[in-house]
């Protein structure tokens, strides 16, 4: 396994570097560390910065303790994202690392920037860094949708042992349709409630089926629904049970490959403050069926 990080020697991109090295040594992965350099400048102003870079690379690897895993480094020439791609392309690496994106203050745009385009483009899962770690990731909370999205962000957590031994909480933001046509008529609290709870039963039920018949291998997972928006529901629900990474995919129901990726994505990306892992659906996948019951499919057991 191979896990390409970019930095451009910011604060925000050596947050990025600290928490890709602390995964390359979770998971016996190599290491690549990557600097684009604008080559859109004088050739010996560009030369100067890529002997630079390479020193400070030469430093960073030299100094990094990776006992199971290899230690690289490459510097690339070009617009920031599409040296990342380009090195996405040669390297074929398990998983992106990129700093936050710069928010500003009085307007946080994340399209058309650096981690915008390689998210769009690469095709590969994409960690992104929004807070300097503090230790290994602790709890970890999956945004489901019961999409073909939703099935390759579960594999793809599983499948690089960022989720072992971890706390892994399943999140779906259900729709009760209904709920505001009945408020506007004489219905009693009571029957608008009991409908409500019907339909969290029923999402509920669905989520877990979708778990057992999705995952791979034994997790201890929470699950729980929530009737907001999703991308809110995402982001305070983190905050509530102290999540240190969200894990979603950047495609909605749709499938269809929008200006990014949707509202929801594109709000947890620009907003949240823990780390995001975004992970695109896979070449060729279809949407899922989901069994009526949890136990029309063997699966695993989940524990609340």
């Amino acid at each position: 396994m191979k896990l390409l990080v970019a930095t451009d020697f910011s604060q925000r991109s050596d947050h990025a570097l600290e928490r890709a090295v602390m995964l390359a040594q979770q998971l016996s992965a190599d290491l690549l560390i990557a600097h684009v350099v604008d080559d859109d400048r004088l050739e010996h102003v560009v030369e100067a910065d890529k002997v630079r870079a390479e020193t400070f690379l030469k430093v960073i690897a030299s100094k990094l303790d990776l006992p199971s895993g290899r230690c690289e480094w490459q510097v690339a020439r070009g617009e920031a994202f599409d040296g990342i791609l380009r090195l996405c392309e040669d390297e074929a690496p398990s998983l992106v690392v990129l700093g936050a994106h710069r928010r500003r203050i009085l307007r946080d745009v994340f399209i058309g920037t650096t981690a915008e385009r390689v998210l769009r483009s690469a095709k590969l899962p994409v960690l992104m860094v929004n807070t300097k770690p503090e230790g290994p990731y602790r709890r970890i909370l999956l945004a489901v949708d019961f999409d073909a999205g939703s099935t390759a962000a579960l594999r793809t957590v599983l499948t690089l042992g960022i989720s072992r031994g971890l706390v892994m909480t399943a999140l779906h933001a259900f729709d009760a349709p209904a709920r505001g046509l009945m408020m506007r008529t004489p219905a009693p609290r009571s029957e608008i409630e009991g409908y409500v709870a019907q339909e969290r039963r029923r999402a509920m039920t669905k989520l877990t089926a979708y778990l057992q018949l999705h995952s791979e291998e034994l997790i201890t997972a929470g699950v729980d629904i929530v009737e907001i928006s999703t991308a809110s529901a995402i982001r305070d629900y983190s905050h509530r049970k102290d999540s240190d990474l969200i894990v979603m995919c950047t495609r909605g129901r749709s499938g269809l490959d929008r200006v990014f990726l949707g509202s929801v994505a594109d709000e947890v990306l620009r907003r949240s403050d823990v780390d995001v892992l975004a992970v695109p659906p896979a070449d060729g996948m279809v949407s899922n069926t989901v069994p009526r019951t949890p136990d029309a499919e063997p699966g695993h057991r989940l524990h609340d």
